[in-house]
This record gives C-alpha cells, structure tokens and sequence, in this order.
C-alpha cells in the first residue's frame, strides 16, 4: 500500500464503532476502498456505496448478527500485452468492507438496488433501535 493510501485512510475512514451511533467500519482486505455514505433515519440506515463500473452481479452483500460486509470484483479486460502505462489509477481487483451496526440486523428487511455504479442500501433499524415519541401531558 502507497505512502499516499495511507494516509488517505488515517484522515478519511474513521473508526466510529464507539461513536454514539455504534456504526464502524471494521476492515478492508484489499487496497481498494469504496467509498460509503451512511445517514441515520428514524427507522433505517441508508447508504451509497460508489462502485463505478460494476454492475450488481460483481456484488455480494452478507449480514451477520451486526456485521454488514460488502464484497466485489472489478475486472477489466487485459488487452495491454503490448504496451507500456504512464498512469495507471483504475482500481482492478477484489475489495471488501465490512460495518459493524451496534446491533442485530434482520436480513429479509434490507433493501439493495445498483443504480448508474452507486449500491444503495437500506438497513432497517430493529425495533428497539428506533426513537420513540413521548406524549408530554
């Protein structure tokens, strides 16, 4: 991993899994990284997950109790026997990102859809998770 990644990551992933919402991003096992938004809602976690020029075949997702974990492929064909890079910055190659929710995720309620190389996510929060209004009398 380049001097330059590192740093990128040290100043841009944060570790939140002891922030107030238990969100975290565990690990990466490759030098690619996509990069996630995530926004809490009243019910549900919504994320984008930037993964340009793949399609939903090249994704897995898969939840375990907290862990959400992302996995994919990017392949490009290797036509460039014959020649030499100047620059060569496209990500080639598997990655996979894992998020740790603080709490237990029922699988059957996430919503996924690949939309023009962004993954879009919906992670409803459990029940006891989600804020609750008091009456004020």
């Amino acid at each position: 991993m380049s001097t330059f990644m590192l740093f990128d990551r040290f100043f841009n992933d944060h570790d939140l899994a002891n922030s107030n919402i238990g969100i975290g991003n565990l690990n990466s096992n490759s030098n690619y990284l996509p990069r996630v938004d995530l926004k809490e809602k009243d019910d549900y976690f919504f994320m984008q997950i930037d993964l340009p020029g793949m399609t939903s075949e090249n994704v897995r997702i898969e939840v375990k109790d907290r862990i959400l974990t992302i996995e994919g492929e990017r392949k490009f064909e290797n036509d460039d026997k014959d020649c030499s890079y100047y620059i060569k910055e496209r990500f080639n190659g598997k990655f996979s990102r894992s998020f740790n929710f603080g709490c237990n995720l029922n699988d059957s309620l996430i919503k996924a859809e690949m939309k023009n190389g962004v993954l879009i996510l919906e992670v409803p929060k459990p029940e006891n998770k989600r804020p609750k209004l008091i009456k004020v009398l």
